[in-house]
């Protein structure tokens, strides 16, 4: 059996609520009321991921694809910057690599010089459940925002490009880039 702290964690109403928090701020407190998924949580039950990627689903209908992603991106970003700013990139890779098991949504984000990989993605099986590859659907930009919040703070990374899924090995690639002009 795996020791707790190898375990992704389950979702908090906690983490939930920083989502919807940064996500409001975005898009306004009226359009975020119309959200079925939120109307109809109960939270006397501990959330289930399924409620994250319903959401991400919701606002694709509300906003479109592109508006969907684009929201969820930063998002993610905000909370990669909020959890390591004014932390040493030591330790803002550190966030990095271990907020999204703490948060309940991945097992790690690895870190390499050009790369950063999500692994064992909690969203992953709804994805094939609904017939969708990563990165198809808004919630998986979430994570891709995280990555380029966290990665300002740590080594000042602002371009990152998806690269594609290892499905053995259950993780996504991201191309890491200080500029827009260091993209082959």
């Amino acid at each position: 059996m795996e020791p707790e702290k190898d375990r992704i964690q389950p979702l908090s109403w906690q983490v939930l609520d920083i989502i919807l928090e940064k996500l409001q701020g975005l898009v306004g407190e009226g359009a975020m009321g119309v959200l079925k998924t939120l109307k109809s949580a109960d939270r006397t039950q501990p959330p289930n991921p399924r409620i994250v990627y319903d959401l991400g689903n919701e606002l694709e209908d509300l906003v479109g694809p592109k508006g969907a992603f684009a929201l969820l991106r930063q998002v993610g970003r905000e909370i990669g910057i909020l959890f390591t700013k004014g932390k040493d990139s030591e330790t803002a890779a550190e966030i990095l690599a271990t907020t999204l098991r703490q948060l309940g949504f991945a097992y790690e984000i690895k870190l390499e010089e050009d790369s950063a990989y999500i692994c064992k993605c909690v969203f992953y099986g709804f994805l094939k459940q609904d017939g969708f590859e990563p990165v198809e659907k808004p919630v998986c930009w979430t994570g891709w925002g995280f990555i380029e919040g966290c990665l300002s703070n740590v080594n000042n990374a602002h371009h990152i490009k998806w690269v594609g899924r290892d499905n053995l090995k259950q993780e996504c690639r991201f191309s890491i880039r200080k500029s827009a002009d260091e993209w082959d």
